[in-house]
């Protein structure tokens, strides 16, 4: 049957070409256009084969068919050749049947051939379009992380109204809303519609539960294997010189850290950036060595990214009222106009200060309008605000410190772990870092029913504004209790690994409260 089709769509395939009708003519390239890439087969310049540069032309005929069809390669490839069951991956003969099916009037055995440069015997996205293969990689990678499967992927896009389908425009703006910043949005929309329907709904985002099922286990077994990895010690002298000399070099380099941020370090004008991005960034600015150190000074893990406030929280704090104000006065284009009041398009620095003195005179207006002028040109333009719309900063930046609040939280923590060690081993500290951070901090109060001002609390707990608290700053008793019996197992069995083996006295690899009190 398969045969009897093929060449039922090679007689098709005949007659709609007409006779002596050639696969160049069918290309894009005119009679005037440059050949030079068809020049590469000619013989004795041992580049391409004359099957190669056919190959290629082929590929290039399939690419711009597709095109044709659906818009994009990105969305062909989709609905056509991939699968639920492939991998992301196709091989030979599923190539061809699908070229048929779509009547491609070509060769599809040798476009696989040409494509398939790694001779793996099977095809993927990124050799067909590496551009398509790395904007939708980077949007499935970006769902599994903001999204826990295809429903809460709906639910948190659409209106509150009861409707489960997801309209082109409510899809662009949510994942928008949502952070993702990479553009191509109607592009993913349309690569996500599958059905030519106006509207999705969580069945067209069943690839969203396998990837966040894949991500679940992914971190589970990273953060397993961090735990087994033996830590690196870093003397605590030593990343307070390091972090010092950096952020000396940051100032000097940029003029202050919010042009430092955004030109040095968040590769995309980010509000947060991942350990490897900082690693990288830290290695273009010379310090490739301490960037380990630096990192650690942060006090995260390697899988938890960073943000403004913890390389300058003051800077973030400015930032973050600054973008209050900027909200308050209706938006960046509203706030915009507020500023620009000649209409010109443009914002110089005696302007901006100006305009400072009566919106927020509180503010360090010289020191945003530096932030905020990114090209160091000395004036702003509507796209310098542009970047606030996107970026989320802690809502604790903004919030005043509150007594009540603060004494309220410690109430329910120990009404409900008894003590404050406990609550900051189960609930505060989780990751074991010996800080909590604001993260950390948000999901206790929740896991306590908690529903007060929990920024107001957070500040008064962080008088320093350095981004995490300690267990002293939540109880100095208990903070006390546990240095001291640290410095006592240090003194007597040589640390904590060594006097927990003397209390494990029948090497069960536990410790009953027999033992401990023996």
């Amino acid at each position: 049957a398969d045969q009897t089709s093929t060449v039922a769509h090679g007689a098709m395939t005949a007659k709609r070409l007409g006779p002596g009708t050639t696969l160049s003519s069918m290309s894009s390239e005119g009679p005037g256009s440059d050949s030079s890439d068809d020049s590469s087969d000619s013989a004795g310049d041992g580049l391409e084969t004359e099957e190669q540069a056919e190959g290629r032309r082929q590929a290039k005929l399939l690419r711009k068919m597709l095109v044709e069809l659906e818009g994009s390669n990105l969305r062909a490839w989709r609905k056509f050749f991939e699968t639920e069951n492939d991998g992301g991956r196709i091989n030979e003969f599923q190539f061809v049947r699908m070229c048929r099916q779509i009547r491609f009037p070509a060769d599809p055995v040798q476009v696989f051939r040409y494509l398939d440069d790694d001779a793996s015997g099977e095809l993927t996205l990124e050799e067909l379009d590496q551009e398509g293969n790395d904007l939708w990689a980077n949007f499935v990678e970006w769902c599994s992380q903001v999204f826990t499967g295809a429903t809460d992927f709906i639910q948190k896009l659409l209106p509150k109204n009861g409707d489960k389908r997801l309209t082109a425009a409510q899809f662009e703006e949510g994942i928008a809303k949502f952070g993702w910043s990479r553009g191509s949005e109607s592009l993913l929309f349309h690569a996500v519609n599958l059905r030519n329907d106006d509207a999705i709904d969580a069945s067209d985002l069943k690839w969203l539960d396998v990837q966040a099922k894949r991500a679940k286990i992914k971190r589970t077994a990273r953060q397993r294997a961090l735990k087994d990895k033996k830590k690196q010690n870093f003397d605590p002298k030593t990343v307070a010189v390091t972090m010092a000399e950096f952020k000396k070099h940051l100032k000097r380099s940029y003029g202050n850290f919010l042009r430092a941020w955004r030109l040095g370090l968040s590769p995309n004008d980010s509000v947060t950036i991942s350990r490897t991005q900082f690693l990288t960034a830290c290695s273009n600015l010379g310090f490739k060595d301490a960037g380990k150190v630096l990192w650690r000074a942060f006090g995260k893990d390697e899988l938890s990214p960073v943000s403004l406030d913890f390389l300058d929280p003051e800077t973030a704090q400015v930032l973050a009222h600054f973008q209050r104000m900027v909200q308050g006065l209706g938006g960046v284009q509203a706030a915009w106009r507020v500023f620009d009041k000649k209409a010109v398009k443009r914002v110089k620095q005696p302007e901006f200060l100006e305009a400072m003195k009566t919106l927020d005179p509180s503010l360090p207006a010289k020191q945003l309008f530096n932030g905020l002028d990114t090209d160091g040109d000395g004036r702003l333009a509507v796209d310098d605000f542009k970047f606030l719309e996107k970026w989320k900063l802690p809502e604790f930046l903004t919030a005043k410190p509150s007594e009540e609040a603060k004494e309220e939280v410690k109430k329910q923590l120990l009404q409900v772990y008894k003590s404050y060690l406990k609550a900051w081993r189960l609930v505060l500290d989780a990751d074991n870092s010996n800080r909590c951070t604001w993260p950390e901090f948000q999901a206790a109060c929740r896991k306590i029913g908690f529903l007060g001002d929990i920024a107001g609390a957070w500040r008064a707990l962080d008088v320093d504004l350095s981004g995490s608290i300690t267990l002293q700053e939540i109880d100095k008793e208990s903070s006390a209790v546990l240095a001291t019996f640290k410095a006592w197992a240090d003194d007597n069995f040589g640390g904590i690994r060594s006097a927990f083996a003397v209390f494990d006295g029948d090497g069960s690899n536990s410790v009953t409260m027999r033992e401990w009190r023996y």
